[in-house]
């Protein structure tokens, strides 16, 4: 049984997908939590190095220097270009060499977090969909490999969206996504994100060997 449903005519890539997630307010919580460190360790450097070190100057260019050292040394590049004379920058460039190894190692680890937890919920069913114009298929039964096949023989692009009370779907493709739950909970619906889907397909539910409850659970969905 297929359901067609309106859709949009575009559809989000893989990759922006990635980024919706990957960008979270914890992820840029700590990206700003960054800019900050560098930013105070570049004032902190310009103003204990103004008047000691021509580098730095008294200037807004001084400051950007300042900020540019901050950088480099928190990063461990420490490219030699600039560098504190005095004792009391030499104190503050030795706190942000202990510091920024902690700092820059933290946003590395929320980085590959990202990456997990987006991984994760993909293999959990239990990541929204943000994409449009997707094909959403309500099961998973003997028949549902042919579909998906002969879906990504016509468009090897399109994305497909399964929603079932699985723990796992047992077929892998870039554009195969899943959500587990039941097609007739309202937040289920909305995680499969249904109203921007091109398509439904509602497959029956051979786990039940009664014909007559499976076709009233197909009915349900519908």
């Amino acid at each position: 049984l297929a359901i067609a449903v309106k859709g949009n005519d575009e559809s989000e890539s893989n990759i922006l997908l990635f980024v919706k997630n990957l960008f979270s307010f914890e992820f840029l919580e700590t990206i700003f939590f960054l800019f900050l460190v560098l930013l105070v360790f570049g004032l902190l450097i310009w103003f204990a190095e103004a008047k000691a070190n021509p580098d730095f100057g008294t200037n807004i260019k001084g400051l950007g220097h300042g900020i540019w050292w901050s950088a480099v040394t928190m990063t461990t590049v420490g490219y030699g270009d600039y560098f504190p004379v005095s004792l009391t920058a030499r104190i503050i460039a030795s706190l942000l060499m202990v510091s920024g190894i902690g700092t820059f190692g933290f946003v590395t680890a929320a980085i590959a977090s990202a990456f997990v937890e987006i991984n994760l919920k993909k293999e959990m069913g239990i990541m929204d969909i943000k994409f449009n114009n997707h094909v959403v298929i309500f099961g998973w039964n003997k028949r549902a490999k042919n579909i998906l096949l002969e879906i990504i023989g016509e468009n090897s692009s399109k994305q497909i969206i399964i929603v079932d009370d699985i723990e796992k779907i047992e077929f892998e493709h870039k554009n195969l996504f899943f959500v587990r739950g039941k097609g007739t909970e309202d937040d289920v619906l909305k995680k499969a994100n249904i109203n921007k889907a091109s398509l439904a397909i509602v497959l029956a539910n051979d786990k039940n060997n009664d014909e007559e409850t499976a076709d009233a659970q197909s009915v349900m969905v519908c």
